[in-house]
């Protein structure tokens, strides 16, 4: 019987030459250097955060430039930390599952960016008065989900359902987080009170849901293609 571990890295040791692994790495890196990077200028966060006037005078390039920048350094750090990983891990799975072949349905891990960005900016600007927003933990959400349910389905389709706790355990602490910051008004990761901003769980929960709307296009494309090579 396969191992989480095996199921989690199917292949992903094969054919990755240094070459390649650069290649599979460079979105996650480059990504998480313009948060980083935007994120120590003030000038620069105030230009890109989420700003509903600017948005309105039709800066639209902050719907998605919002999510790149933060408040202070342990926001910063937590959401790049976990968005470098998230993305790493997605994009090794996601190649290296014959889902792509580099091109089938694109890059995954930047798809579920620019849509999450989208999502939270949107949740942001029709169920939040808040005029300013900053922050990749939404998009963290979409990814950690996605990462999660695509690795629960493969452990239960493998048969070594066994393994099957440590994604269901993932997304039930996912859940327990949104209900704490519901609960209490701050977040778990990130002392939001010294950060200065507002916690708004309903941005992780659309995250979540473009996590889910990502994991069944995965799903489905996976399942074309698996039918494709037996007809072949």
């Amino acid at each position: 019987m396969p191992t989480a571990a095996k199921i989690l890295d199917s292949n992903a040791a094969t054919n990755l030459n240094p070459a390649r692994l650069i290649r599979v790495a460079a979105a996650p890196i480059v990504l998480t250097s313009i948060a980083v990077i935007a994120s120590l200028f003030p000038g620069v966060c105030d230009l890109l955060q989420f700003d509903r006037a600017a948005i309105a005078r039709g800066e639209v390039w902050r719907v998605v430039t919002g999510n790149f920048v933060h408040w202070n350094a342990d926001h910063l750090i937590w959401d790049s930390l976990m968005f470098f990983i998230l993305g790493l891990a997605i994009e090794l799975r996601s190649r290296h599952r014959h889902l792509e072949s580099d091109s089938a349905i694109g890059n995954l891990f930047v798809l579920t960016t620019v849509a999450s960005a989208i999502a939270v900016s949107a949740c942001v600007w029709f169920f939040t008065p808040l005029e300013r927003y900053r922050g990749l933990s939404g998009i963290d959400s979409a990814l950690f989900v996605l990462l999660a349910a695509w690795y629960l389905v493969d452990v239960i389709k493998s048969g070594a359902y066994s393994q099957a706790a440590i994604p269901s355990g993932l997304l039930l602490c996912f859940l327990a987080k949104i209900g704490y910051e519901i609960a209490t008004g701050h977040t778990y990761f990130v002392d939001s009170t010294a950060a200065a901003f507002v916690p708004l769980p309903q941005v992780h929960l659309a995250g979540a849901g473009i996590g889910v709307l990502f994991f069944a296009l995965v799903n489905r494309t996976s399942a074309v293609l698996h039918t494709a090579v037996h007809l072949i």
